[in-house]
């Protein structure tokens, strides 16, 4: 396992970056399953994803106070906190077979680290309640730093957090192509992901 991540690489893996969304985490898309089981047309959903939450999962904008407005649109008579429930809990599930590989990376030396882009509400939910802030080593969060991926400042607080690893000693996963090929630029070995063959391959 360890030649494997290792293979074609100049130096030694010491902190493997994972994805949330397509990795960790899978399930039906909030504003299609949205969509579908309230028969609420998809473009009035995305709306809201493609104006206002952009500032939320940098933080700039909390969600509780802008998306509320979209309610009546939606047709939502649900409380705030009712929606994230539909939003958080009932759409996703971690994938337990990457959590394995996680641990197994863990006990293995290398540092873990969950690198997500979302807002503060879905990043507790994650850290607490679906329990992932005890895998990973830490979990940085676009709405906690002001910046999100692909961009150059993220990769930056990665690197921060990890004093004593290089770049090169970094081998990144993500599901965006655009992402990807950001990491490699950056400097960070970078592998697309598409299934647990990826993560335990290195390829």
């Amino acid at each position: 396992m360890l030649f494997l991540l290792n293979k074609g690489m100049n130096k030694p893996i010491k902190a493997i970056i994972f994805d949330a969304d397509g990795m960790v985490i899978n399930g039906e898309r909030f504003s299609n399953r949205f969509s579908q089981t309230f028969g609420v047309p998809l473009e009035k959903i995305s709306a809201f994803f493609e104006k206002e939450f952009k500032d939320c999962i940098l933080g700039k904008k909390d969600l509780k106070s802008v998306i509320g407005p979209y309610f009546k649109d939606w047709n939502w008579t649900g409380t705030f906190e009712e929606l994230l429930m539909f939003w958080f809990g009932q759409s996703y599930k971690v994938d337990n077979l990457v959590i394995e590989k996680a641990l197994e990376f863990k006990s293995q030396g290398k540092t873990c680290v969950l690198a997500i882009n979302q807002d503060k509400y879905r990043t507790s939910y994650i850290k607490e309640e679906m329990g992932l802030g005890k895998v990973f080593d830490f979990i940085i969060s676009s709405s906690d730093i002001g910046f999100k991926k692909p961009q150059k400042e993220f990769f930056d607080e990665i690197i921060k957090k990890l004093p004593n690893i290089k770049k090169e000693e970094v081998l990144f996963f993500d599901d965006r192509v655009e992402h990807i090929k950001a990491a490699k630029e950056y400097g960070f070995n970078a592998k697309q992901y598409t299934n647990i063959k990826d993560l335990q391959n290195g390829a």
